[in-house]
């Protein structure tokens, strides 16, 4: 029994002594999502404009640490949203923070 114990104790330290001189993983990140849009309404210029239902708002950012190598946003629109002839005059901004 003491000798398994002992067995085991030198496989766990060598293990980790192993472990500890890897060098480090490369880090990646990357995220993606979607939101749905419900209808609503807004104004511009004294004329009424309407978001449609079954759009979505699709963001995709690929990256290493804080460096970002792809980026894609985006509206998608399936269903009654595929009737409406599209999106006019919009933006999509993004802001960065360390």
């Amino acid at each position: 029994m003491r000798k398994l114990l002992i067995t085991r104790t030198l496989a766990t330290v060598a293990t980790a002594a192993a472990l500890a001189v890897l060098p480090p993983a490369e880090t990646h990140a990357g995220a993606i999502g979607s939101t749905p849009v419900a209808t609503f309404d807004y104004q511009v210029g004294g004329v009424t404009m309407k978001i449609p239902t079954g759009c979505m708002f699709t963001h995709i950012i690929r990256g290493e640490g804080k460096n970002i190598t792809y980026q894609n946003a985006g509206v998608d629109c399936g269903f009654v949203g595929s009737l409406n002839a599209g999106f006019c005059n919009w933006c999509i901004d993004f802001t960065y923070a360390d």
